[in-house]
């Protein structure tokens, strides 16, 4: 017995539109040519983006802000909708010669962090005097004039005490906005114990530079007219910064060029970007720097290095072309890699004779013990085939002028304090030319060495979550006699804090 329904089944045949293919194509065609359309004329393109529906209740009033992300130090130009003074959505700014319009995944999450439930809406004091990992603080919220009042007259303790140098300020990686005002506050009060997270994240990267051609700065690449990119641990598609960037670059050197750019990824672990490109080479974790140098090897022992550039642009290449040819031949290198030696010379001849070619560093390839070092050695192979200031090779940001900060009044105490050796002991012989050591800072706080801290204030930073060895993070923070933490959320290292105060998104 058929289980149907006779009325329904008559009803559905007499109301059916009889459509033809040829109809049937028409429609799909046009269909496709409105949704093409869509994507050409973009939604982000115009500011009735997203149409509002009028109602007779409330008018509605819009407006579009040009601003910058704020969820990663990369800082991407953004316009954000504001709907009756209610950020409603982020687009990326096409006028950007950087991104190009473009964003990624961090900066659509702006809107969940605005609006997050979980943050802090005034300032919270400590009521339990023991701390420790899983120890509830018993936070009570307080006015912003108490919060500011017990602030104050720490600072002032130190001041009168002439003990500037006894407070520590802790700057995490996404206070970019705000840290020219926090190093004159560090300046003007007379510590000189500021210690940035740039120690847990960028500094290999620009030590490296500093020790190939003497910028203390980020790598900028012209990707657009490259043609190989030889990608150590770099991850252009998942976290390298500028991550809106490298996806809209990543578009244009796979798609829009007459000859596609060959990427090669070396990595230890099978990273979306890895999958993505031309060629994954898995390599032993923390060997990127002896690969550089056996790829060195390569081209200089077969003559494939730019003679024209190193001749007038470097110095000490005989002594680099002697280390590299007596130490670092395929066959070693191989063993300490995990790599075939056949394909450490195979990547070195590519990499050496499709020019312009780029040689880029990623965190997984240069944040381990000794990453300077490593980051010098991929540093240099763009030396060796001159694509350093030329298209399509290594390309240096300038910074520009901005207006004159206001002039800042120095007293005594704080020259005096200025004077005092910092805790992280850059600038000694233990750390003689790193210009950022953050995690030196708990075995400094621990052993009250070079002195005891008696205050530090926090901005942005969670060390205890990010830095390896957290354990000695949650002692030494412990330690702390008072512990002001300046952040819209709780976090491992508000944990810790005697007093949290909330901040801007």
């Amino acid at each position: 017995m058929e289980n149907r329904c006779p009325s329904r089944s008559k009803e559905t045949k007499q109301n059916r539109v009889k459509l033809s293919r040829r109809t049937f194509l028409k429609l799909s065609a046009f269909a496709g040519t409105v949704i093409g359309a869509n994507q050409i004329i973009g939604p982000s393109d115009t500011t009735a983006a997203l149409p509002l529906q009028k109602t007779s209740q409330k008018t509605l009033e819009e407006k579009w802000v040009a601003t910058s992300c704020l969820n990663c130090p990369a800082r991407c130009a953004i316009r954000v909708r504001v709907v009756n003074g209610k950020a409603v959505r982020i687009t990326g700014n096409r006028h950007s010669l950087v991104s190009e319009g473009k964003i990624c995944p961090r900066a659509h999450v702006g809107l969940q962090v605005l609006y997050d439930p979980g943050r802090i809406h005034s300032p919270l004091k400590r009521m339990n005097k023991e701390k420790g990992k899983g120890i509830d603080p018993k936070w009570v919220s307080i006015s912003w004039d108490q919060a500011l009042k017990e602030v104050t007259q720490r600072l002032q303790s130190l001041q009168e005490g002439a003990q500037p140098h006894k407070l520590l300020l802790f700057e995490g990686l996404n206070t970019v906005s705000s840290e020219d005002i926090i190093v004159r506050f560090a300046d003007a009060f007379g510590t000189p114990n500021l210690i940035s997270g740039n120690g847990l994240d960028a500094e290999t990267e620009k030590s490296g530079n500093w020790m190939a051609d003497g910028h203390y700065n980020k790598t900028a690449y012209d990707l657009d007219h490259t043609n190989y990119i030889l990608a150590f641990g770099a991850d252009m598609l998942e976290s390298s910064r500028p991550l809106a960037r490298f996806l809209r670059k990543w578009g244009r050197l796979r798609r829009e060029k007459p000859n596609r750019t060959k990427v090669v990824v070396i990595n230890p672990r099978y990273s979306l970007t890895a999958a993505k490109s031309d060629e994954w080479i898995p390599i032993d974790p923390g060997t990127d720097g002896a690969l550089a140098l056996g790829i060195a090897n390569v081209i200089i022992s077969e003559n494939l290095y730019d003679a024209d550039f190193v001749n007038r642009w470097t110095i000490g290449f005989d002594s680099y072309k002697k280390s590299v040819l007596s130490q670092y031949s395929p066959e070693v290198v191989s063993k300490i890699t995990g790599i075939p030696h056949e394909v450490i010379q195979r990547i070195a001849r590519e990499f050496a004779q499709t020019r312009p070619a780029i040689a880029l560093r990623g965190r997984e390839s240069i944040n381990w013990p000794e990453g300077s070092q490593i980051s010098y050695a991929i540093f240099c192979l763009n030396a060796l085939v001159g694509s350093i200031d030329v298209p399509g090779g290594i390309i240096y940001q300038e910074d520009p002028k901005y207006r004159d900060m206001p002039f800042r009044v120095e007293d005594d105490v704080a020259r005096r304090g200025k004077k005092y050796p910092r805790i992280d002991f850059r600038g000694t012989d233990k750390f003689l030319v790193a210009e950022v050591v953050t995690n030196q800072i708990p075995e400094s706080l621990l052993e009250n060495v070079p002195y005891p801290v008696e205050m530090a204030m926090g901005f942005n930073c969670n060390f205890n979550m990010s830095a390896p060895g957290t354990e000695r993070w949650d002692k030494a923070l412990k330690k702390l006699p008072f512990y002001v933490h300046i952040s819209p959320f709780i976090s491992e290292m508000a944990l810790y804090a005697d007093l949290v105060l909330p901040s801007t998104t």
